[in-house]
C-alpha cells in the first residue's frame, strides 16, 4: 500500500475516531440536559396541579376528574394521587415507547426523569400526594433530531476536512515524486538538485539526494580523468613522449591492412 492511501486512511481514521466521541459527548450532554429539564418541569406542574386541586377543595371525585383530563393530554407518563395513608387513589400509567425516535437509540440513551411530587391540601389537612411524571417521548424525539443534526454538520465538516487533507497530501508529498525523478535522472547519467522543501522530514531527504548526485557526478568525473590518465599512460611512453611498442604496432597494422584493402580495390 502506497505512503498516500496509509496517510488518506490514518486521516480518516482520526476524523472518525473524533466524529464519533464527538457525537458522543454532544449527546450525552444534550440528555442530562433534558433530564433536568423535565425535572424542573415534572415538579413545577407538580406543584402548580397540587395547588390548583387543593383550591378545588380537594373533593375526590373532582380530583379524580381534573387528574384524568391533565392525564388525557398525552404530556404525561405517570399520573398518581394517594391519600395521607398511602393508598392509592388515582393511577394512570402511559407506557407508549419513545415516538420520534429509533427504539436502540432510547436502549442507548435512556433518558431517566425524577417525577414530580407535591402535596394536596384541603383547608389545613393534609388530602393526598400527588406524584407527576412527564413522558419521554418528545425529549427522545428533540434528542434524536439534535443528534441527526450534529451527524449532519460533522459529516459536510468530516468532507470538507478530506477534500482539505487530500489536496495537503498531495502538496506535501511532491518531493517524494521530485525524489524518485532525481534517481531516475541519477540512473540516466544526469545529476540534477532539486530545491529542498519546507518540511523537515523532506527536507532531510531531499538534501541527502542532492548530496548524493553531486557526489556521484563527482565520482564519475574523476573517474573518467582517472581512466583517461591510464590510456594516455599505456599508450605513449611518459619520458620520450612518444607512442609504445605495442600502441605503435597496433596502430601500423591496422593503417597496413586498410591500406591494403584499398590497393585491392
Amino acid at each position: 500500500m502506497s505512503l498516500y492511501k496509509q496517510l488518506w486512511l490514518a486521516i480518516l481514521a482520526l476524523l472518525t475516531v473524533v466524529f464519533c466521541v464527538s457525537l458522543l459527548v454532544t449527546t450525552l450532554s444534550a440528555r442530562n440536559y433534558l433530564e433536568e429539564q423535565l425535572a424542573i418541569k415534572n415538579s413545577d406542574n407538580a406543584t402548580a396541579l397540587a395547588l390548583s386541586l387543593s383550591q378545588q377543595g380537594a373533593d375526590q371525585v373532582l380530583m379524580e376528574l381534573t387528574l384524568s383530563a391533565q392525564f388525557d393530554t398525552g404530556y404525561y407518563a405517570l399520573i398518581e394521587l394517594t391519600d395521607p395513608e398511602g393508598n392509592a387513589v388515582l393511577r394512570r400509567i402511559d407506557e407508549r415507547p419513545a415516538e420520534g425516535a429509533p427504539q436502540w437509540f432510547a436502549g442507548l440513551f435512556p433518558i431517566e426523569v425524577e417525577p414530580g411530587i407535591a402535596q394536596v391540601q384541603a383547608g389545613w389537612q393534609q388530602a393526598g400526594t400527588l406524584l407527576l411524571q412527564s413522558h419521554s417521548r418528545f425529549a427522545y424525539e428533540e434528542l434524536w433530531e439534535n443528534t441527526l443534526w450534529l451527524a449532519g454538520i460533522f459529516l459536510l465538516a468530516a468532507l470538507l476536512a478530506g477534500a482539505l487533507g487530500k489536496a495537503l497530501l498531495r502538496r506535501i508529498l511532491e518531493p517524494l515524486d521530485q525524489v524518485v525523478s532525481q534517481a531516475e535522472a541519477i540512473r540516466q547519467r544526469r545529476f540534477v538538485t532539486i530545491e529542498e522543501p519546507a518540511t523537515l522530514e523532506f527536507r532531510q531527504l531531499v538534501g541527502a539526494m542532492n548530496g548524493l548526485s553531486a557526489h556521484v557526478k563527482s565520482t564519475l568525473a574523476q573517474e573518467a580523468r582517472r581512466l583517461q590518465k591510464w590510456q594516455l599512460a599505456a599508450r605513449v611512453d611518459q619520458v620520450t613522449g612518444l607512442a609504445n611498442r605495442e600502441p605503435f604496432l597496433g596502430e601500423l597494422e591496422a593503417l597496413l591492412k586498410s591500406c591494403l584493402l584499398y590497393t585491392s580495390d
